[in-house]
């Protein structure tokens, strides 16, 4: 297996499988995780299965899975990073 579809499968666990979508459901923001599954699958991944595959041929298609996980991972833990401690602290009463 190579290093490329290895990563995309580790990062489509973290990011798409479940770690961020679900703990933003969990804690009220279904919006928050709407968005998350929305970039990764539709914004990212479709564009990116299109375009790369006319430079890389058939390996732009891997190429973009893992190019559109880890772009939707950062994503994400800028999102958790400016978002979460407010949900957090509204739910505690501070």
């Amino acid at each position: 297996m190579s290093g490329t579809r290895r990563f995309s499968e580790i990062l489509s666990m973290i990011v798409g499988g479940g770690g961020a979508p679900l703990a933003s459901i969990a804690l009220g923001q279904a919006r928050i995780s709407l968005f998350i599954a929305l970039l990764r699958k539709v914004f990212l991944l479709v564009p990116l299965a299109i375009i790369l595959p006319e430079f890389f041929g058939v390996k732009g298609v891997y190429l973009a899975e893992s190019v559109a996980d880890a772009t939707a991972a950062i994503c994400c833990m800028t999102i958790f990073m400016i978002f979460f401690p407010k949900i957090l602290a509204k739910g505690s009463g501070k």
